[in-house]
């Protein structure tokens, strides 16, 4: 008992001994008038150049030399003139492209690829991409370091082209849920023309569902950024909900902005009888124009086509004179006659036309009267054109024109009345408004001049 009474009293010692020396070691010692310094380290080299920060994040945005970096892309824009082509450089890490967390399949592939190509030689990437691809690069870098994308309308069909060049499974679901998210009438035709440079089916068959469906509630500016093919697409799409006169209205327009797309084949195209039966009155005589000039008339009956043609939908359409004429017959500006088409027209067309809309009226006498005038207007023209054919410029060696001081008109030596009105007479014989021109030059004929007009001289076959 004295033994085992020893012995525990020992243990207790030993143990007070211990926490006595743990107490001591965790006692927090007063250091506040000790100066230990702050961390210093002198970057600068001997040669003075400028110091760098002691720690940044490891971004392509630094500079080359403070990130290390180890790789470069140098990315072009494709389609450019050669001699302008700009290239830009990226100074990026290969730890990021081929082993991160966003790294993409492209890079991993080639840095564990055991084959000594250019690249890795030169420790350089080569890229050409499309113009919205140059754009979306650094969004898609920044991806790849940071796990983060700006992704945006403009740039999304580009991010996700890239991500599937490049092989980013992570940038690929992020442009995916935008797109899904974003997609709407206000922005389906640009969602249309990015797929289709990229060729990507998926996006291009969903905007152009979309843009068929909404057609009626799209802009003329929308509309009119579309390419020829992609208007035929959207307006041949099963998908299409607008009525056929705004659609015919909305084809004069994107036809009217973009005159140089337009041809016969095309214009077949967009304005078939099928999803299109009726033509808008003011849009009648601008389609009839081009329908003359790109002679539709013959391919729209290629294959046996039973359909009425864009011509005779036209004329139908001209019944309703009121607002076919409007802006062209019962316009008193020239220009916008020509825009309208009218101007453009054979006679035989406007007569056709005007008798269309003469039994259309059925005792409108405000109608009646309108057709009756632009018929007689329509002969006359027609009369003059003959006439005009019988006009001869004079010899410039046979005939020498004198002025009287007191009078407008001009004489020549056998004392023949040459004088200078509008219109074509028998007994008077006239310029044509059309030829006068101050370049006219004195070897063309004679050449007279009035208060600063200038005009060749013509006699008439049929009376002088």
């Amino acid at each position: 008992n004295i033994s085992s009474m020893s012995f525990r009293s020992r243990n207790k010692s030993r143990s007070e001994r211990v926490q006595k020396r743990q107490k001591s070691s965790t006692a927090t010692a007063d250091t506040s008038e000790f100066d230990f310094g702050v961390y210093h380290y002198d970057t600068s080299s001997s040669n003075g150049k400028k110091k760098t920060k002691s720690h940044q994040d490891v971004t392509w945005r630094a500079d080359a030399k403070d990130s290390l970096s180890d790789w470069t892309i140098q990315v072009t824009c494709e389609g450019g003139n050669a001699e302008q082509t700009t290239v830009t450089p990226y100074y990026v890490h290969k730890a990021f492209l081929g082993a991160g967390n966003y790294r993409t399949e492209y890079f991993q592939n080639l840095f564990n690829s055991d084959i000594k190509t250019t690249e890795m030689r030169t420790c350089k990437s080569c890229i050409s991409l499309q113009p919205s691809s140059v754009e979306a690069f650094p969004p898609m870098l920044d991806h790849i370091y940071t796990g983060e994308c700006n992704v945006r309308t403009s740039n999304a069909v580009a991010l996700r082209s890239l991500s599937k060049k490049f092989g980013i499974r992570t940038l690929f679901d992020i442009t995916a849920i935008f797109i899904k998210n974003d997609i709407k009438r206000s922005n389906a035709h640009i969602y249309l023309l990015e797929a289709n440079v990229y060729k990507d089916e998926k996006i291009k068959t969903a905007a152009k569902d979309l843009c068929a469906k909404e057609f009626d509630s799209l802009s003329d500016k929308q509309v009119c950024s579309l390419t020829p093919e992609l208007l035929e697409l959207v307006v041949n799409n099963k998908r299409l909900r607008i009525p056929s006169e705004n659609l015919s209205q909305k084809v004069a327009n994107y036809c009217q902005s973009c005159p140089e797309d337009v041809g016969g084949r095309f214009l077949v195209a967009i304005t078939r009888a099928t999803f299109m039966p009726k033509i808008h009155p003011s849009a009648a005589l601008f389609l009839l124009d081009l329908c003359i000039t790109h002679n539709s008339d013959s391919l729209e009956n290629e294959g046996g086509n039973a359909k009425p043609s864009l011509r005779s939908r036209c004329i139908e359409a001209a019944k309703e004179w009121k607002e076919a004429f409007g802006d062209s017959v019962l316009s008193t500006r020239e220009n916008d006659r020509s825009k309208h088409g009218y101007s453009n027209l054979s006679s035989q067309v406007k007569v056709e036309i005007m008798e269309a809309a003469l039994i259309s009226a059925n005792g409108d006498k405000e109608a009646t009267q309108l057709a009756s005038e632009n018929l007689q207007l329509t002969s006359e023209l027609q009369t003059l054109k003959k006439e005009w054919g019988k006009l001869q410029r004079l010899d410039n060696s046979s005939v020498r024109m004198m002025r009287s001081d007191n009078s407008g008109t001009f004489r020549n030596p056998n004392h023949i009345m040459y004088g200078h009105g509008h219109t074509v007479k028998m007994q008077n014989p006239t310029r044509m408004p059309d030829i006068m021109s101050p370049n006219v030059s004195s070897k063309d004929g004679v050449l007279v001049q009035r208060e600063r007009n200038y005009w060749p001289v013509y006699y008439y076959n049929g009376g002088i």
